[in-house]
């Protein structure tokens, strides 16, 4: 078993893109929410094969894709 415990020990850091951040900007701007249900937004960066995909979701439940695929 090796030890891999460095490599868990940097930080990750993801940049949206100016085309991401403004459709996300866009979708919180005109997604309807109640102000109490709707306060927390989290962004999920997901790594595949070819790109890097950004989903913002609602603490309703409610997400939404905003990744630039022209960008893959």
């Amino acid at each position: 078993m090796s030890n891999n415990s460095t490599a868990n020990t940097q930080p990750q850091v993801f940049i949206m893109s100016v085309a991401e951040t403004e459709r996300a900007r866009y979708w919180i701007a005109q997604h309807p929410h109640d102000e109490t249900a709707c306060r927390e937004l989290t962004y999920s960066f997901t790594i595949t094969g070819i790109g890097r995909q950004v989903t913002v979701r609602c603490a309703c439940g409610t997400k939404f894709d905003c990744t630039d695929y022209n960008a893959w």
